[in-house]
């Protein structure tokens, strides 16, 4: 693969990629790093605390390996965790397990989900709605939620504003991180490409021994989608839902399309 400097780093030429939806095999490949990577990631945790979960029948949508889910747990929440990844639950599983909580663990295709019970609140964290390629899937999913929850019920969607995440979108490769394992280091970097909507993000994981070998490197490709404001609106109309607020970031800030990093969604099924 070709390397060319640019401001802010290396530049990768285009890769072409294949049309296949290669998300589930990235959640495969990444589900052992993926609590390594993330065990710092707590910006958001506040946000869905503040939401007084205790004794609540909540839904929680790609859950993975609960970054998220044990703190709702922790909370007192009724806790429903769905994820399309089996490598992830299992190690949510055995977190549940280890903590002494008890949840629900669904692994499904969240465009797919059928549940008996209703729910009071249902979130899907960290951004992940843009995972959803295309309006067909997002339309679905939301149509989806709106049914899983009770009159009333509450929907909290985080989505990157696209004015401002289009920026890293850039083609750049640039260190993501160094992580400290059991027998030495593991060195995340990556790019993305794209972004017309959909980026294409490119991953490498390499593995170092303690003397600073390099053992193995895994090159792990997804793809997530840049969803405007107007269209995301426009969707969650046509599904039912009513717009509580709209903030800009984890604080409730309100939003402002051209600074905010965040368009999160608060709606409630009518």
């Amino acid at each position: 693969m070709c390397l060319k400097w640019c401001p802010g780093g290396l530049k990768h030429n285009r890769v072409k990629l294949h049309k296949k939806d290669m998300n589930i095999e990235y959640y495969k490949t990444i589900a052992s790093y993926y609590d390594i990577i993330c065990k710092d990631l707590d910006f958001d945790l506040d946000f869905y605390k503040s939401e007084k979960v205790y004794g609540k029948n909540v839904l929680e949508l790609t859950s993975g390996t609960g970054r998220v889910s044990i703190p709702l747990l922790e909370a007192g929440a009724k806790l429903t965790c769905i994820d399309i990844s089996p490598e992830m639950l299992k190690i949510l599983k055995e977190k549940i397990t280890q903590h002494k909580y008890s949840a629900e663990v669904i692994c499904e295709d969240v465009t797919k989900i059928s549940l008996y019970q209703k729910f009071e609140l249902a979130i899907l964290p960290f951004h992940s709605f843009m995972e959803l390629l295309g309006e067909n899937k997002q339309l679905c999913t939301l149509s989806r939620i709106y049914r899983a929850l009770v009159p009333g019920g509450r929907f909290l969607c985080p989505i990157h504003n696209p004015t401002v995440r289009k920026d890293s979108v850039n083609g750049c490769l640039h260190s993501i991180g160094v992580y400290s394992l059991e027998d030495g280091l593991l060195h995340v970097s990556g790019f993305e490409q794209g972004g017309h909507p959909t980026v294409d993000r490119f991953r490498f994981y390499e593995k170092f021994d303690k003397s600073g070998k390099l053992n193995s490197k895994h090159i792990v490709k997804m793809k997530f989608e840049l969803i405007s404001k107007d269209s995301f609106e426009e969707m969650a109309n046509r599904v039912g839902f009513k717009i509580k607020n709209i903030y800009g970031d984890y604080e409730r800030n309100s939003y402002s399309d051209s600074q905010s990093p965040f368009i999160i969604w608060d709606l409630v099924k009518s």
